[in-house]
């Protein structure tokens, strides 16, 4: 059996009755969407602001529900761009939902396979290079994107790939178990290619001979319009107070977190950058910590200088000073050392807890994609930190890999 952190930390979930009475109608909406609740759901609401993060982000970057009732091209090569950029990112969990997500939005099975047309060869090309660390697209692939996209298709399918730079990461380095009806939905197909369960399946996947995963019908539109309301309300109450002007929103982060993340100039939805903006301001919030601020710049620098990503290296540098997180120079040159895959014995910095230590080691082994988890790192990090500061801290990356991915579009 393969050893994750889903595995060490489910029995520290709530159960799936408690979501279903806190939270039922986005859980309803995510199962019209992809045909079944994922297991990620109860591990993230272990630090519920995970929960929270990971339900502001999929409904905005996806521009649901409105995607669902727009063109056909537009939503399945958005979903085309997710399952992509997920195999690209070495996450077979997220591959397994998204090829059920675009196969629903009616993207052809064939493609999966690699019978693609220009614009699909176009949108993979793109999707994969996007996803890899480092990114290596190019300005010549996105005009490539472009020539064979319209404006709300490239528009779609880079959105996609910035969530699933989120998604990729989180399910990943937890070892999220993939759902029976995930696997019996996409199995077969995905028997055709590189794919397997790997550490998310544990059991010996057992798919129905055929599948019949059903393309957005009258029946799915009429599903999202009686959960929708539901789920606009809990975005509602999670959203009051944060504006969605970009000149507002950063003064609102500055106000907040003390820094603003000028990357959110990217983001064209008004709705969608005030969902980021309280993505941030959550995740970065002094009173609401298991793991600590200090923490999450330090392990987020690591994670920057191992995906190569000055951008994001600058702004955790500029946020740290307004949080009172003071870098030595001693410290920044051991980063720099992790980051290089060059041992530290960061235990003779006197000024790091053993807590600290624990999630810096960690995130050395959670920043490649695919991550590099093993027993023994699960085993290390299990035993300084509370599933709460595990949870923040996978969660945190995760975010970070969505700026990632935000930042290198080209063009935007």
């Amino acid at each position: 059996m393969t050893a994750t952190l889903y595995a060490s930390l489910k029995p520290k979930a709530p159960s799936f009755s408690y979501l279903h009475k806190r939270y039922n109608a986005v859980l309803q909406l995510v199962n019209v969407l992809i045909g079944t609740i994922p297991n990620c759901d109860p591990i993230m609401e272990i630090w519920p602001t995970s929960f929270k993060t990971y339900n502001l982000f999929v409904p905005n970057m996806l521009n649901l529900p409105a995607s669902l009732f727009g063109s056909k091209s537009v939503k399945s090569l958005m979903g085309l761009a997710m399952y992509q950029s997920s195999a690209a990112a070495g996450c077979n969990y997220c591959t397994a939902h998204c090829c059920s997500f675009a196969i629903r939005r009616g993207l052809d099975e064939s493609v999966i396979l690699g019978a693609a047309e220009k614009k699909e060869a176009a949108v993979i090309n793109f999707s994969q290079k996007m996803a890899l660390i480092p990114c290596e697209v190019t300005k010549e692939d996105y005009q490539n994107l472009k020539n064979h996209c319209n404006a709300k298709e490239v528009e779609a399918v880079s959105m996609g790939i910035v969530l699933m730079g989120f998604l990729n990461k989180f399910m990943d380095v937890i070892g999220v178990e993939l759902e029976p009806e995930a696997i019996d939905d996409v199995a077969n197909l995905l028997s055709n290619t590189d794919w397997e369960t790997g550490k998310h399946f544990n059991g010996e996947a057992k798919p129905s001979k055929g599948h019949n995963i059903k393309t957005d019908s009258l029946s799915t539109f009429l599903k999202v319009i009686i959960q929708a309301p539901g789920a606009i309300r809990l975005e509602k109450q999670w959203t009051k107070g944060v504006p969605s002007d970009l000149n507002a929103i950063n003064s609102f982060l500055k106000n907040s977190i003390g820094h603003h993340f000028s990357i959110l100039s990217k983001l064209k939805s008004g709705k969608l950058k005030r969902a980021v903006a309280t993505i941030l301001r959550d995740n970065f919030s002094a009173s609401n910590t298991d793991i600590g601020l200090r923490a999450k710049v330090l392990c987020g620098l690591i994670f920057s200088k191992i995906i190569k990503n000055n951008y994001l290296e600058i702004e955790l540098m500029l946020l740290a000073p307004n949080n009172n997180v003071d870098i030595s120079e001693e410290l920044l040159g051991s980063i720099v050392d992790l980051s290089n895959n060059v041992a530290v014995n960061l235990n003779r910095n006197t000024t790091l807890t053993e807590q600290e230590v624990a999630a810096m080691h960690f995130t050395v082994k959670a920043s490649p994609s695919p991550a590099i988890i093993y027993e023994q790192a699960i085993q290390d990090v299990t035993n300084q930190l509370s599933p709460k500061s595990i949870v923040e801290l996978v969660t945190w990356i995760s975010i970070l890999q969505a700026l990632h991915r935000l930042e290198k579009l080209p063009g935007t």
